[in-house]
This record gives C-alpha cells, sequence and structure tokens, in this order.
C-alpha cells in the first residue's frame, strides 16, 4: 500500500472510532422526559410478558416510573426508569428465583 493510502486509512479509522465513541448506547434522547407508553414499550422490548401496573414514585427526590411485569416464566420483576430521561436504574425480580 501506499504511503497516501495508508494516511486515508488511518484518517478514515480515526474519524469512525471518534464518532461510534461519543454517542450514548444507554438512550436514544437523554434531553426529555420519557412517557409512560415508552416505558412500557421499553419493557415489552426487553422482557416478554405482561405489565401488571406502573406507578410515578420519588427516589432520593427523582420522580421514577416503577413497571411491575409478569415475564412469561412466570417471574415477577420490578423495573425503575427515571422519568427526567428514561435512563433504566433498578431491575429487580420480586418473587422467587426463575429464569427471566
Amino acid at each position: 500500500m501506499s504511503k497516501k493510502s495508508l494516511l486515508t486509512l488511518s484518517f478514515i479509522l480515526t474519524l469512525a472510532l471518534t464518532i461510534a465513541c461519543t454517542e450514548d448506547v444507554n438512550s436514544t434522547n437523554n434531553s426529555s422526559p420519557i412517557t409512560e407508553e415508552q416505558v412500557v414499550q421499553k419493557d415489552r422490548q426487553m422482557i416478554e410478558g405482561t405489565v401488571i401496573k406502573n406507578e410515578i414514585t420519588t427516589e432520593n427526590g427523582i420522580k421514577v416510573y416503577e413497571v411491575y411485569m409478569t415475564a412469561l416464566s412466570g417471574g415477577e420483576l420490578k423495573i425503575k426508569y427515571w422519568i427526567e430521561n428514561g435512563t433504566m436504574v433498578e431491575i429487580k425480580g420480586i418473587s422467587a428465583s426463575f429464569d427471566y
């Protein structure tokens, strides 16, 4: 390969890595509040099952959605999201051990 080709290739790789490393993979939009419908949609994409209920609570002064689900395997889950930006802050089983 010529020097010019190597320089071009290294420039492209550097540019691609810079763009990839600056993307936030945890949320599609960190600046706007998440809706109740979006929370339920996120849960259904992550775990197959039925949403039992969801409610708004406050945890350490921050408003969160708490979503209660029953997975197809029978296990019950509680999933918490910050309302402010849609970040999942906790997921835990609230029933006996099972396969998610």
